[in-house]
C-alpha cells in the first residue's frame, strides 16, 4: 500500500481498514503522529489501541533512534560497582482500551503536547536562535 493509500485508510469507513492502517504506520515507522492522535478518539477500541501502539513505537524512535542495542561498556581500570543498565521505554499517555471520551481527550492533549515539544526541540537544535 502506498503512503497516500495508507493515509486514506486511517479515515476509512471500515474499522478494520482504520485498524490495519494505524498498526501499519507504526510498523513502517512513518512519523504521522498527528494522524495517529486523531485515531485515539475512534469509535472502535481496537483502532484506538492500534493508534496508541504506533504512537508508542514512534515515541521510542524519537527518543532513542533505531539503535536498539546497548553501546559496549568500556573496560574499567579498577573494580567498580556494576552499573544497572537503563531500560529504554517508549512514552505512553494512553488511553486505555475502555477509556471514556474525557480520558481519551486528555490522552490526545498529552500526546499532542509531547510531540509539539519534541518538534520544537528538533527545530531549535537544527537552527539555533540568533540570541535576540
Amino acid at each position: 500500500m502506498s503512503e497516500d493509500e495508507l493515509r486514506a485508510a486511517l479515515t476509512d469507513a471500515q474499522a478494520g481498514e482504520r485498524f490495519a492502517a494505524a498498526y501499519a504506520v507504526g510498523e513502517r515507522e512513518i512519523a504521522w503522529h498527528k494522524d495517529l492522535i486523531d485515531r485515539l478518539n475512534d469509535a472502535h477500541p481496537a483502532v484506538r489501541q492500534a493508534g496508541r501502539r504506533s504512537l508508542m513505537i514512534l515515541s521510542y524512535l524519537a527518543l532513542y533512534g533505531k539503535d536498539k542495542e546497548p553501546e559496549p561498556a568500556s573496560t574499567p581500570s579498577t573494580v567498580e560497582k556494576p552499573v544497572k543498565p537503563m531500560v529504554k521505554r517508549p512514552v505512553d499517555f494512553g488511553p486505555v482500551p475502555a477509556a471514556s471520551k474525557a480520558v481519551r481527550a486528555t490522552a490526545m492533549h498529552k500526546w499532542t503536547n509531547w510531540w509539539a515539544e519534541r518538534d520544537g526541540k528538533a527545530s531549535s537544535a537544527k537552527s539555533p536562535g540568533s540570541g535576540k
